[in-house]
């Protein structure tokens, strides 16, 4: 192995460890309870030496914000591309919200690191086509249309000012939970209020026909409730 090729892999190395050490204090103390100081302390590296890898904190963050946002948003894609209807999509969406909590706990704390880049979303839409923000959006927002196109959401609905609302509540569940250190949140039902947030939602841009008892059901383990035959007619 050569030289260069020996400082290459050191310095990859080292990124890696910091990105590790890094990932284990904003799930343990939340993302505000840590310093750069912390992270070289760790790993006994000087301050300067940590700065050769990541030009300061942000750019460390981004870095965790990017891989855990990107597995996040892949899963949900997937679950609303496997839907049979817009509300099916939506309902998809929310259970996979507390399912990759459960079972992504880690990258579903560090998709909260979106809020620390841009704490003006959704308020004010990203406007360019690329990066997590746009994605979110442009996800809910085919759910929404889809939905009032195929008849399973509410007609009147507006899906521009719905997709606000769902991202807004949806990124701030996310902000919320990414600021609990875990000692805290070990004690805490996160699922469940996870869970009862989107039944909230799901009530409200539903076609009116749906019993809104069945879309309380549909949010609990192991469910399977058809509401098809409702927004069809079929019942």
């Amino acid at each position: 192995m050569g030289v260069q090729e020996r400082r290459d892999r050191e310095k990859n190395r080292r990124r890696d460890d910091i990105i590790r050490v890094t990932r284990g204090m904003i799930l343990e103390r939340g993302v505000d309870g840590f310093a750069l100081q912390d992270v070289a302390n760790a790993l006994d590296l000087s301050k300067g030496t940590l700065y050769l890898s990541f030009s300061g904190k942000d750019e460390l963050l981004r870095a965790i914000l990017i891989d855990a946002g990107t597995e996040f948003l892949e899963y949900l894609a997937a679950r609303a591309a496997s839907s049979d209807s817009g509300l099916d999509a939506i309902l998809r969406m929310g259970r996979g919200y507390f399912e990759f909590y459960n079972n992504q706990e880690d990258a579903f704390v560090l998709f909260g690191l979106m809020d620390h880049f841009a704490p003006e979303f959704p308020f004010v839409l990203p406007v360019t086509e690329d990066g997590l923000p746009s994605v979110f959006v442009g996800l809910v927002r085919g759910c929404l249309d889809r939905g009032v196109a195929d008849g399973s959401l509410d007609p009147t609905l507006d899906p521009e000012g719905m997709t606000l609302n769902i991202v807004f509540m949806a990124t701030s569940l996310v902000d919320k939970v990414s600021k609990i250190p875990r000692n805290i949140r070990a004690g805490m039902d996160v699922g469940a209020v996870i869970g009862h947030a989107f039944g909230l939602l799901a009530r409200a841009v539903a076609n009116p026909a749906i019993p809104r008892n069945l879309i309380d059901r549909s949010f609990e383990p192991g469910a399977r409730v058809d509401l098809t035959p409702y927004w069809r007619n079929e019942q």
